[in-house]
């Protein structure tokens, strides 16, 4: 996956209406990977950080 909008380590994965996001986007495209379950520790940390968590899917 050779982009000159991605970082060096990538992750393939599908997104609906994947199209929608990239139109007109140019602020990059920086996303926390975790492999395993674990939506509520890091929504937990979120609230204690003060940073949002968006579930894609």
């Amino acid at each position: 996956m050779d982009s000159d909008r991605g970082c060096c380590a990538q992750v393939r994965t599908r997104v609906p209406a994947g199209g929608l996001w990239l139109h007109d986007f140019s602020a990059g495209l920086h996303h926390a990977i975790f492999y395993g379950d674990y939506v509520k520790t890091v929504e937990r940390l979120g609230r204690l950080m003060s940073f949002e968590v968006v579930r894609e899917a």
